[in-house]
């Protein structure tokens, strides 16, 4: 193994029960695969700077008291400014701009290659986490101008979604430069075991985030409708911010689903792999919007269900079509539309021949093509070619 000395960067919180800590975590496997020397540098979720050991990686943490957004990213961009020209490194792979403007501009500098890892862009994700900033046009514009101008500086652009890689194009960066690399699950961790008895009630499970674009207010909208045919009950296994949490507890009481639903708060990733392995069907009801839609998304969530060999409801859009095929190893149901998630439930639920079919077609097509051994050996690929040119 040559002698490399790698960065990692992201302003996120590591390790959280968000995907991007699974994600982040799975690729330092393959970069110590890569170099004996790889330094991963996150957000702290405390003020102050530790350093630890993530996985056998080097791990320095920087947090701030600070609680504006914007202020805390200065912050963060100038304590990574001091840490890049303290010492070497070959290649600084990054995950945003509020990372990626600092490692850019010093680049030519200080001679390393950049990686850069668009999972999404805050010009079209930032109004769902402060949704003030959505009628903010000049400052909407010009993260429009510095992701474009990031885009055409890296290197090296990966990205887990065709609909990103085509977002990506659209600002004029070469197709060459894009590689797309999907998002995968440990098959280690996300396995399925034996059926157990069937029972008179169905269950369902939904993972992940209570964020908008999920799209929960049309699961638990279609849960009134499909309560009317038979006994269901829905776990919703995750949390968010607390304005989002408190949302989708409003939705459920409306709907007076209090005894139909039974909302849980997040849980160790690992242990995630039990909730699935004890439903009957798992939903990813993702909304019809610009996040996803324009964007482009990776679901975690719809590899673990397939890697537990759970049946998966989930939206029509680009992004899951890359994945999933309707009645093949899924049932796809119109996103946004209660009555079509409704129906694609208990579809599943009434034909168990179906049901048992796209099970074992999903577990096979993750067993082959969707686990993270795949994504780290075609990320180990990207960084020999970026150090070859």
């Amino acid at each position: 193994m040559e002698k490399r000395r790698l960065l990692y960067v992201t302003f996120d919180v590591v390790p959280s029960p968000k995907g991007a800590s699974t994600h982040i975590i799975s690729f330092l496997e393959a970069l110590k695969m890569f170099s004996e020397d790889v330094t991963l540098l996150t957000l702290g979720s405390k003020p102050g700077i530790e350093e630890a050991l993530l996985g056998g990686v080097r791990h320095l943490r920087v947090g701030f008291e600070e609680p504006h957004l914007f202020k805390r990213i200065e912050l963060f961009r100038c304590y990574l400014d001091s840490h890049l020209k303290k010492g070497f490194y070959d290649v600084v792979h990054f995950r945003s701009i509020w990372e990626g403007l600092t490692v850019l501009r010093l680049k030519a500098e200080l001679g390393y290659k950049t990686l850069y890892e668009v999972n999404g862009l805050p010009s079209i994700e930032l109004k769902y986490h402060y949704p003030n900033l959505a009628s903010q046009a000049a400052l909407i514009e010009k993260l429009k101008r510095t992701e474009v101008w990031a885009l055409r500086q890296s290197d090296c652009i990966i990205t887990p979604s065709g609909v990103t890689a085509e977002l990506i194009k659209s600002a004029s960066v070469e197709e060459s430069r894009i590689h797309i690399i999907p998002n995968g699950v440990d098959i280690s961790v996300f396995y399925p075991e034996e059926r157990a008895r069937s029972s008179p009630t169905l269950s369902l499970l939904y993972t992940g985030t209570m964020a908008p674009w999920q799209g929960i207010g049309t699961l638990i909208a279609a849960m009134m409708i499909i309560k009317k045919d038979l006994h269901v009950h829905l776990v919703i296994l995750g949390s968010g911010k607390k304005q989002w949490n408190r949302e989708c507890r409003k939705l459920i009481e409306k709907a007076q689903l209090e005894k139909q639903i039974t909302r849980l708060p997040s849980v160790p990733h690992k242990e995630v792999a039990g909730y699935i392995r004890k439903a009957d069907i798992c939903i990813a009801p993702l909304a019809l919007c610009d996040r996803n839609t324009i964007q482009g998304c990776s679901p975690i969530k719809i590899f673990e269900y397939m890697a537990c060999r759970k049946a998966v409801v989930a939206s029509r859009i680009a992004a899951v079509e890359e994945i999933l095929t309707h009645r093949l190893d899924s049932l796809l149901f119109t996103a946004d539309d209660p009555e079509s998630l409704a129906e694609a439930v208990l579809t599943a639920w009434h034909d168990r021949s179906l049901r048992f079919q796209l099970e074992e077609k999903a577990y096979q097509k993750v067993i082959s093509h969707y686990c993270w051994n795949h994504a780290r050996a075609k990320l180990l690929e990207v960084y020999r070619e970026v150090m070859s040119a």
